[in-house]
């Protein structure tokens, strides 16, 4: 390991605010899809049909659909991510450590 070599060990942690609300529906299907065939309609039907509204006060929105993001809480929700983001280019002679939207290169 490099510590017996007493080579020096940089790492960068990255923590990704709001990765899950951020993730396109489309891509990640198509991810999925170019992963497994008989995945993705399942995956499709999870995502599919999600709505919202906003709350504030005593007001409230109209319900909108909801296009992009993970169902916050979903156990999936992780491994979905990891589909998503698991083509980050990495440089040669780094090692990358990945769980949905926290990351650690060290190099």
């Amino acid at each position: 390991m490099d510590l017996k070599r007493k080579n020096i060990t940089g790492v960068a942690l990255i923590d990704l605010a709001a990765a899950y609300d951020t993730v396109s529906h489309r891509i990640l299907l198509d991810k999925i899809h170019n992963l497994t065939k008989g995945f993705t309609q399942i995956i499709k039907a999870l995502l599919q049909h999600r709505r919202f509204y906003v709350t504030l006060g005593s007001n409230k929105s109209r319900w909108r659909r909801q296009k992009n993001g993970l169902p916050q809480g979903s156990v999936l929700a992780p491994i979905l991510f990891n589909i998503y983001t698991n083509d980050q280019p990495i440089t040669s002679g780094a090692r990358h450590f990945i769980y949905a939207d926290d990351t650690a290169i060290a190099v």
